[in-house]
């Protein structure tokens, strides 16, 4: 356990910062309404059928039943008929998230300045096929009444959003984070939930004037409480790790682009986590770092588990940048901040291979 107003990692104590204000929660209206829709455009919309889009869960039977009593009679809307469509049903729902969170709140649902969301739909059908979703959507939403009907639920789910916040305060994470690099997490982090969406989190990160950032991470229900249970929200302490590290050190890594694209060689083929050769170094780093957290928090066999999960998403590099971490805890004193120890980040990753010496993984 870590004493109260002490942070205690790898041996170093550092003076813990005032209670955690960076965080925003909230039940996202945009994410809800998408659920909703996806709900009603299912015959078997009692049951979690295999048909159902990819990611996507029912909620908790007592709101699920409240959902039908509200919008069962919007069956035939135009909206639930094109949920219906194959077309649609190919667009995942951590794809969707994307999108929504680039939205205005229903039933306006218009682009936020600078969002595109259509950028964010690769191989769904084109940006007419978004736009026709979207539109669909901000019918729906009006013609239903829906925000009524939203901001009753989201009284009903005050008390398991604040016992989240009370949670992520104690955890700490960003303070934590903080003292471990060395930097500090410039903006927001927000936590916006859905009862519709499976666990695992859709990372989205804007840029703000100044430098700052807003992280927004896609927080649904816990699918192993069992069905008498309410609807709960678990909290993923590596995930908050990993999304704010890009928070921290996404910069770093790009002051370092030059020096890292020497190794391009080593990026073999896109895969989930590394669209390219620097966003897969990104990736390295920041997992991580998560990694070294979960480490001195929560044991040695949780942080395998991060890195052989990383390891499994396409990040072969993982276990030689961990251990090259357990050289920056060592001697905070020679670097400061973790911007200090990016040339042995560098040279962690192996050199990259030629022609004639095929590449392998340390």
């Amino acid at each position: 356990m870590i004493a109260a107003g002490l942070l205690l990692l790898t041996g170093i104590t550092v003076a813990s910062a005032a209670p955690e204000t960076r965080f925003d929660l909230m039940l996202d209206p945009r994410l809800e309404l998408a659920g909703i829709v996806e709900m009603l455009s299912s015959p078997a919309s009692g049951t979690q059928s295999t048909t159902r889009v990819v990611d996507f869960m029912l909620p908790h039977p007592e709101e699920r039943a409240r959902i039908e009593r509200r919008f069962g009679s919007f069956r035939t809307h135009a909206a639930v008929r094109l949920h219906a469509e194959p077309e649609v049903r190919a667009f995942k729902m951590d794809a969707r998230g994307q999108v929504l969170l680039r939205l205005t709140e229903p039933p306006s649902l218009e682009e936020l300045p600078g969002s595109s969301p259509a950028a964010h739909t690769p191989g769904i059908g084109g940006s007419g096929l978004v736009d026709r979703w979207i539109g669909s959507l901000r019918g729906f939403a009006r013609d239903s009444r829906y925000m009524e009907f939203h901001r009753e639920s989201s009284r009903q789910l005050e008390l398991e959003v604040a016992r989240y916040k009370n949670e992520v305060i104690q955890g700490d994470y960003l303070a934590k984070i903080d003292a471990y690099t060395g930097l500090r997490y410039r903006g927001r982090y927000r936590f916006v939930f859905t009862r519709f969406i499976r666990l695992g989190a859709a990372m989205l990160m804007v840029t703000h004037h100044g430098g700052a950032v807003q992280i927004t991470s896609i927080v649904g229900p816990d699918e192993e409480a069992p069905p008498e249970s309410r609807t709960h929200f678990p909290i993923f302490p590596d995930d908050i790790w990993h999304e704010s590290a890009h928070g921290i050190l996404d910069e770093s890594t790009d002051r370092f682009r030059e020096e890292f694209s020497a190794k391009q060689a080593l990026f073999i083929a896109p895969t989930r986590d590394c669209h390219d050769w620097h966003h897969c170094v990104r990736e390295h780093i920041t997992q991580a770092v998560a990694a070294r957290l979960v480490r001195a928090e929560l044991g040695a066999a949780a942080a395998e588990k991060v890195l052989a999960d990383a390891v499994k998403t396409g990040l072969p590099y993982m276990q030689a940048i961990d251990r090259s971490l357990e050289e920056y805890e060592t001697h905070r004193k020679r670097y400061p901040t973790l911007f200090d120890f990016y040339p042995r980040i560098l040279a962690a990753f192996p050199e990259a291979p030629t022609a004639s010496r095929p590449q392998s993984a340390p």
